[in-house]
């Protein structure tokens, strides 16, 4: 795993809609909440009168930094979907042609009886207003029969002044538009801010619970701050300081698998128990709602904040390995001890073959980087295996140090060059105890600056059914709680 994929180092809250967009892409219209009905009333006006009147217009807008004039530019075709097309962003010089070519990006993927309005964004200008020159310029391209005649041009500025003045002089030009000019721009309701702000942490990193982290959008007073921006910058600022602060207190990034062998063919309760949006990431909440009766579940339910912090800090996961990816590896890497009792049982496959399997499975996909399920179990190869896992669970058996001999021949599967030079892997070591800590992880993968610690538990039958529910969050709950102590990040003994 390598230092900058820990989930750590991923962790951001964007304050910004750029950076909103540059973080989840399509999904930022989730986040969406429509301005004050006194803005979308002006936009509504101008979206009937443009068509009506077979001309564009020019539209400075105005409002603070961070009231939503970007966010409200770029979403039209969201707010007001029966009026607007997509916004085209243009970037470069004020021309006809060159207006025409960024109309037109939107223009041709339209129907042809499409006559909703194409809004064009100038937003690279602010603070640097349209000159005469230009303005003669957009008002030959807003008459313009097609493209032109059907497009408003958008030009947000902070300065009303400097709004004012761009509205006065093309109001000259033109001879009047149909709205009044400039139009500012009035954000969403203050009360919804804080919302906006927790859909914000949750979509923009995929998880849940980051407000237990310490940083909790409800505890901000929106009252206190200017803008809907200023009051997600102050979040920013304090949730930066808070992951650093994390990256800070831990001496090496340090990753937790949890891994269930059993005869369960696929993720089953881990996938109620997991995140749904990063890959087989613990949810805390889940965790604890599944054995609120249980001695770890109480100890832990009085901790939430803490669990929700130890999951983050160790980026804890927990997958299903089904008899299909284990047994394999078993046959051919184990010690005699558990080889000879497979044999006769599965045919030996090659490392390649076994190389193939692996890198299919959800653990081999997130190993390398991906952050997708797509395992599949179909077929003689997952029968046969499932076969001589339940006959190795229930003849041999995993007590008695044979669960060790297990582990190491996982680890000498994945020490194999192919693997260790894919992933960026320095080494793989089965019970070795961690360098700054007294753990001892069934499986220590090592690269520089960080560790990846496999835990390995094995039991009989489909371990990972609903019946397990409880039995399998205890587990996890104690594991990290082991982690939690042994890193000196819980203190409470």
């Amino acid at each position: 795993m390598a230092v900058d994929t820990h989930l750590l180092r991923r962790l951001k809250f964007p304050a910004r809609y750029e950076g909103l967009v540059s973080a989840v892409g399509a999904d930022v219209v989730k986040l969406l909440v429509p301005p004050e009905d006194t803005t979308l009333r002006v936009f509504r006006s101008l979206g009937v009168s443009v068509p009506n009147r077979s001309e564009g217009v020019f539209v400075p807008l105005w409002a603070d930094s961070g009231t939503g004039k970007t966010t409200l530019a770029n979403n039209l075709s969201s707010f007001l979907g029966e009026f607007y097309t997509s916004t085209a962003e243009h970037i470069g010089d004020i021309t006809a042609s060159d207006l025409e070519k960024t109309a037109n990006r939107v223009r041709n993927t339209l129907p042809e009886n499409d006559d909703r309005v194409i809004p064009i964004l100038i937003d690279h200008r602010e603070s640097n207003p349209i000159t005469d020159a230009e303005l003669a310029t957009v008002k030959h391209f807003l008459r313009r029969a097609g493209t032109g005649a059907r497009s408003v041009i958008l030009w947000p500025e902070t300065s009303q002044q400097t709004a004012s003045d761009m509205a006065r002089r093309y109001s000259q030009i033109v001879g009047g538009a149909p709205v009044s000019l400039p139009i500012k721009v009035e954000g969403p309701a203050r009360s919804t801010w804080t919302s906006i702000a927790k859909h914000t942490l949750r979509l923009v990193n995929g998880l849940s619970s980051l407000d237990d982290l310490g940083v909790d959008p409800e505890n901000y007073d929106p009252d206190a701050y200017a803008s809907l921006g200023a009051l997600l910058r102050a979040i920013s600022d304090d949730f930066t300081r808070l992951v650093e602060g994390l990256i800070a207190a831990t001496e090496r990034p340090v990753g937790l698998i949890v891994l269930f062998a059993s005869l369960s063919p696929d993720a089953g309760v881990l996938s109620q128990l997991t995140s749904g949006t990063e890959l087989a990431l613990l949810d805390p909440h889940a965790l604890v709602d599944s054995t609120p009766d249980s001695v770890i579940g109480r100890w832990w339910n009085d901790r939430r904040g803490l669990l929700t912090q130890l999951i983050v800090r160790l980026d804890a996961r927990a997958f299903c390995v089904p008899p299909s990816v284990v047994i394999p590896i078993l046959r051919r890497y184990a010690d005699p001890a558990l080889r000879d009792a497979l044999s006769g049982r599965i045919e030996q496959r090659s490392p390649a073959e076994l190389l193939g399997t692996f890198k299919r499975s959800d653990v081999g996909r997130f190993l390398a980087g991906e952050n997708r399920a797509a395992y599949e179990t179909r077929g003689k190869p997952a029968t046969t295996s499932r076969d001589a896992f339940e006959y190795l669970a229930e003849h041999v058996g995993f007590g008695g140090g044979r669960d060790k001999l297990a582990n190491r021949a996982i680890a000498k599967f994945l020490r194999t060059e192919e693997l260790r030079k894919a992933n960026g892997w320095d080494e793989v070591l089965p019970e070795e105890t961690l360098p700054f800590a007294s753990l001892i992880p069934d499986i220590r993968i090592e690269r520089p600056g960080a560790y990846l610690c496999l835990e390995f538990t094995w039991r009989k039958g489909e371990f990972l059914s609903s019946a397990h529910r409880s039995d399998v969050a205890q587990y996890l709950l104690k594991k990290l709680q082991d982690y939690g102590r042994e890193l000196g990040w819980i203190k409470d003994f």
